[in-house]
Order: C-alpha cells, then structure tokens, then sequence
C-alpha cells in the first residue's frame, strides 16, 4: 500500500509492505559500496601503468559485484513484520560537470556533497518527517523498531548513473524504514488521509514534518537525557506551530463561551501596539491554548504536566538537582499524544494551517 502527496517541488512517498527494491538497492549501495570507496581512497593505490579511469572502473566493478551479492538481513525481510519506507524526492540542477570523466558510483565529490546536503537536508528532513507524522506515529505503531542503519539519509540520483550517497551525510535514510506488526496497522494506512489540501503551502507540510521527526528522534533515543530533550523540542515545535495556525480557532471558542465576545477576547490574549508585533507569551501560555484546542477533556492534567517538564527543562542551567533524573518517559508520552492531535490538526481544512511558521 502507498500514500503520495507533493509539498512544493517535493514528492513525498509511504509504502507499507516489503522494503522497496529501490530503497534496497540504496541500502546495498551504501553498506557494500562504502567500503570500497574507503578502500580505494586510503589504502588500494593504483597500479603502475593503470589510469585513473581504469581505477575507477575497477572500483565500480567491485561494487556491482557485492550489491548484486548484497541480501537483508532476515530482520528486514520477515513476512510477518510491517516495513514502512518513507521517501522524499526533487528534482535539483545537475551538481557536476558531466564533460569530466566521473566513476558510475559516488561520482559527486566530497566537496559539492558537503553544499547539496547543507542547502537542501533541512527540507528534506522535514519532507521525511511529514511522512512520518502523517501514517506511523501513535498506535499501532508503538512497538515499531529503529530505522534501518544501512540506508543512507540523502541520494543523488540521475540518468546512467548510478545512484551516488552524499556519503559524508550517512545516517537514517533516503528512506525512513521501520518495522511493526500488521495489526491493525494496514486498515488504518489505507483509510487515512495523507497529503494535505490543494491549496496547501509548502510551509504546512514543513511544521507537520518537524514534528514527525523530532517523534523519531526522541522514539529511536536511549539516553533518557536525551529523549527528556528531544521530545521537549518537539513541544515546543508543535506548540508553536498550534499556536500560531489555531489562533483565529481558539478566539472563536472563547468568544462563544464568554459574553465578551470575540473582540474583546482578542484584545485581552493579543493586544495590538503600533509595531504590529505579538505580545510576549509564555511557552506554558501557549501549550496551554494548543491543550484548549486540541484536547479540551484532558487538558487540566495536560498543562499541569507540562508545567513539570517545563521547570525541570529550566532548571537544567544552573539549578539542576544533583542526580535528578529526566522525566523522559512523561515527556515522550505527552509529546506523542499532542504530535497526533497536532498533525491532525495542522493537516485538516479546519484549522488556520497556512499560518504555520516557516
């Protein structure tokens, strides 16, 4: 099963199913090409009389022979077990000059990977992201295991070449790939919307695709330092990004509940000034709106346990309790249960989505 959706010049992919065949070839490529290209460039030195060309040629030999050998582990081939692959492309300008004699495998060079993977891997990240966000985070996709190690995280692909990581980048993937079970997981991917409106803009997709990777990072996290950490950035990007599309929503709500009216509900939350500039909120301020608007039953308990989180993340500078332990699993836990209603939110007609932040 597959969902698309296109975010500006980007096409974003899920497929639930067998890991495709593509993103093995990238998962081969990476593993098995990466050692030669660390062999060829630190230790096996062209022979006498062989040309650089010839020495590459060499090397692109080598590599087609181990990726045709290459096989997923039995981990990543289970009948049993759901793989879900998230892949984000565009189409970019062409990186080198072809007129130059180029090896078919990790032809860019070091150098211009380096600027492609800077200019373009903070939208990438937030493509994948969106993927992510939109169809694995929340049941039944709890017990889903890590991305896969060997894919490399951005690919250059073009015509008779083959395709070329920006090796310098390695990490995730081109393809975000995890694993659960299929229960109840296919019903859900199937009958789920995935891209977003028509008139969507580009910077909805990228606060939707922030969220979902921060949710990935602090899943995939041991350290419960670390996981406190990134699950608390991740609040803090969904509860700007609520913040910012669901104000207009959360005026409506108060101003039906109070004879105020909507007007003075405005002025009193959002004051105007003669640089047309917000008033200053507190984050708790606003974690408080998105728990109004989001999760209005729970939302009592909601912002009490932000409250707690909020103060242990200020007191890590300078007023830290020795041995103090992060409240990781209460951040991760709330983090999830608002990145969800988020990306709900954020991804329907309803809110004020095209307010959300670049």
């Amino acid at each position: 099963m597959r969902r698309e959706a296109q975010a500006g010049p980007w096409r974003i992919s899920v497929t639930f199913g067998p890991i495709p065949a593509d993103v093995v070839h990238m998962i081969a490529l990476n593993s098995e090409g990466g050692r030669f290209v660390l062999d060829y460039r630190f230790g096996n030195s062209g022979a006498p009389g062989i040309s650089a060309a010839e020495h590459m040629r060499n090397r692109d030999a080598e590599i087609d022979a181990a990726i045709e050998q290459f096989e997923l582990s039995p981990d990543w081939i289970d009948p049993a077990s759901l793989y879900i692959s998230v892949v984000a492309q565009r189409e970019i300008p062409c990186p080198v000059d072809l007129a130059e004699f180029r090896p078919r495998h990790f032809w860019i060079p070091d150098a211009t990977a380096d600027a492609l993977a800077v200019k373009y891997r903070d939208e990438a990240s937030a493509m994948l992201g969106f993927g992510i966000a939109r169809t694995t985070m929340g049941p039944p996709y709890r017990h889903s295991g890590s991305t896969h190690p060997g894919c490399p995280r951005y690919v250059v692909t073009m015509a008779e070449m083959e395709p070329c990581p920006l090796s310098s980048m390695r990490g995730t993937a081109k393809a975000t790939v995890t694993r659960s079970t299929w229960v109840d997981a296919a019903d859900r991917f199937a009958n789920s919307p995935f891209d977003l409106t028509e008139d969507a803009k580009l910077a909805e997709y990228k606060a939707i695709g922030q969220i979902g990777m921060w949710h990935l990072a602090a899943y995939n996290e041991s350290d419960s330092f670390r996981r406190f950490m990134w699950s608390y950035i991740g609040l803090e990007v969904l509860i700007s990004a609520v913040a910012t599309a669901g104000r207009g929503d959360f005026t409506t709500i108060l101003g039906k509940s109070a004879t105020l009216g909507e007007e003075v509900i405005r002025d009193l939350l959002w004051p105007p000034n003669t640089a047309n500039d917000d008033p200053n909120r507190s984050i708790r301020f606003r974690f408080a709106l998105a728990a109004a608007l989001l999760s209005p039953n729970s939302a009592a308990d909601d912002v009490e346990a932000f409250r707690k989180l909020n103060q242990f993340r200020n007191n890590i500078h300078g007023r830290m309790v020795p041995g103090a332990e992060a409240p990781a699993i209460e951040a991760f836990r709330l983090f999830e249960q608002y990145a969800i209603l988020a990306t709900e939110y954020l991804g329907s007609a309803e809110s004020d989505g095209g307010a959300a932040p670049e």
